[in-house]
C-alpha cells in the first residue's frame, strides 16, 4: 500500500519530467501546490516567485490523483503565459457599511442582553460611552481606522486612554474588526496616580468636617472617613451596627461588586466623638453608581473641600497601615485584593506615617 511519501514522490517525479513547474506539497493532511507564480495582486513584489496555492484536497489516493491534474493544468497555464489568480484568491468578504451610531446600538444591546441591567452594570458601561464620545463623526462606517482615530483623541498615558483601548478594543472584537490597540494603552498605572500631596492627613480631614454646614452631607464626610468607602457605597449601607461599640458599618451588595462586607472604624474615637450612629444620610438619588459618586463629588466642591471624596478612602488605607492593621483585613475591608492593597497604598508611606507608627509601637493603644 502506497504512503503519502510514495505519491509524493511518484507524482512529483512524473511532474519534473514534463516540465510542468509545479510540484504537489503536502502539509498537514492537506495538499498544495507549489511553483513560480506572477505577484498576487496588491503584493508589494513586482516579479515571479515561488508561491503555494491552496487546493483544499484532502492527502488520500483520490486526493493525490486530482492533485497530479491539478498541477498539470496549472503548468499548462503558466507555459502558456495565460495563469491568473481569480479562481485561487479568497473572495472578499462583504462590507458591513453600517454606521458607527448603529453598531454602538447593538454593542449596547448585547451588553445588557448578557446581564441585568443594574446600578453596577450601568456604571461598568459608562466606560464604554466616555469611548463612544471619542468618534468624531458616528455616521460613518466603523472602520479599523475610525476606531484608531478615536483612540489616540484621548489623553496619551491617562486612565481615559487605557479604558479606551478597552472598550473600543471590546467594540472592534463585536463588529469582527481585527485591530491591535495594545501600544496605544500607555504607560496609566492606578498604583503610579495617587499624588501623595493630595492626600490630607488626619488633623486636616477633622478640621475641614467641621466647616461642613450642611449636617447631613458632615455626616457623609464623618463616615466616609472613618470607614473608607468609595463615593457611591454611601447610598448602599447598612447602619444597624453603628450603635454600639465598636460601630460597625455593613455595605450592602450593589455598590462595585455584589459582595456584602463589614467594616471596623478608623478612627475609632471619630465615630465616638462625632457620633456617626446618628444617621443623616443626604437626600441624592441617581440611575448608576456613576451618578450617586458625583452627587458626592458635587458636594465636596460646592464646600470648597481641597481634596476629593476619594482622597479620603486612601488615607484611610494608609492610617490602617501606620497602626499596624493586616493588609489583608484591611484589603479585605475595602473590597480588593491584598496586592492591590499594598501596590496601591503602601508606597504613600513616609517618614510622617513611619514617626506616628513608631509613636504608636511605643504607647500601644491598639486599632484605634
Amino acid at each position: 500500500m502506497k504512503t503519502d511519501s510514495d505519491w509524493l514522490k511518484e507524482i512529483n517525479s512524473e511532474l519534473k519530467s514534463i516540465r510542468a513547474g509545479v510540484v504537489v506539497r503536502q502539509k498537514g493532511d492537506r495538499l498544495y501546490l507549489r511553483g513560480t507564480f506572477p505577484p498576487k495582486p496588491n503584493s508589494t513584489k513586482t516579479q515571479p516567485h515561488q508561491q503555494d496555492l491552496t487546493l483544499s484536497i484532502y492527502a488520500n489516493p483520490a486526493g493525490f490523483r486530482r492533485a497530479a491534474a491539478e498541477a498539470m493544468r496549472v503548468g499548462g497555464l503558466l507555459a502558456c503565459k495565460q495563469f491568473t489568480w481569480d479562481e485561487w484568491l479568497e473572495p472578499e468578504p462583504d462590507v458591513d457599511n453600517r454606521p458607527i451610531k448603529d453598531w454602538l446600538d447593538c454593542f449596547e444591546q448585547d451588553y445588557f442582553n448578557k446581564r441585568a441591567r443594574t446600578p453596577k452594570t450601568i456604571t461598568s458601561f459608562q466606560d464604554y460611552l466616555k469611548a463612544w464620545e471619542l468618534f468624531s463623526n458616528k455616521r460613518s462606517p466603523l472602520t479599523k481606522d475610525a476606531i484608531l482615530a478615536a483612540v489616540i483623541k484621548s489623553e496619551p498615558d491617562s486612565r481615559h486612554r487605557k479604558r479606551a483601548c478597552i472598550a473600543l478594543g471590546a467594540l472592534a472584537k463585536f463588529a469582527g474588526i481585527e485591530v491591535d490597540l495594545k501600544p496605544y494603552q500607555g504607560k496609566y498605572s492606578p498604583y503610579t496616580a495617587i499624588n501623595s500631596k493630595d492626600l490630607p492627613n488626619d488633623e486636616l480631614i477633622v478640621q475641614w468636617r467641621s466647616l461642613i454646614p450642611n449636617p447631613a452631607w458632615q455626616w457623609a464626610y464623618g463616615i466616609m472617613a472613618t470607614y473608607g468607602i468609595r463615593n457611591h457605597e454611601l447610598f448602599y449601607l447598612d447602619t444597624s451596627l453603628l450603635h454600639e461599640p465598636p460601630g460597625i458599618l455593613v455595605v450592602l451588595p450593589g455598590g462595585k461588586t455584589n459582595k456584602r462586607r463589614k467594616i471596623w472604624p478608623c478612627l475609632a474615637e471619630w465615630w465616638a466623638e462625632w457620633k456617626l450612629w446618628e444617621t443623616d444620610l443626604p437626600n441624592c438619588t441617581g440611575k448608576s453608581n456613576t451618578d450617586l459618586g458625583q452627587r458626592v463629588t458635587r458636594a465636596f466642591r460646592r464646600y470648597d473641600i481641597p481634596f476629593s471624596p476619594y482622597s479620603l478612602r486612601h488615607s484611610w488605607a494608609i492610617r490602617t497601615a501606620v497602626y499596624g492593621l493586616d493588609a489583608a483585613i484591611s484589603a479585605r475591608m475595602m473590597d480588593h485584593s491584598v496586592d492591590v492593597h499594598t501596590k496601591l497604598y503602601h508606597r504613600w508611606i513616609g517618614d510622617q506615617h513611619f514617626q506616628q507608627a513608631w509613636e504608636n509601637m511605643h504607647q500601644p493603644k491598639g486599632l484605634p
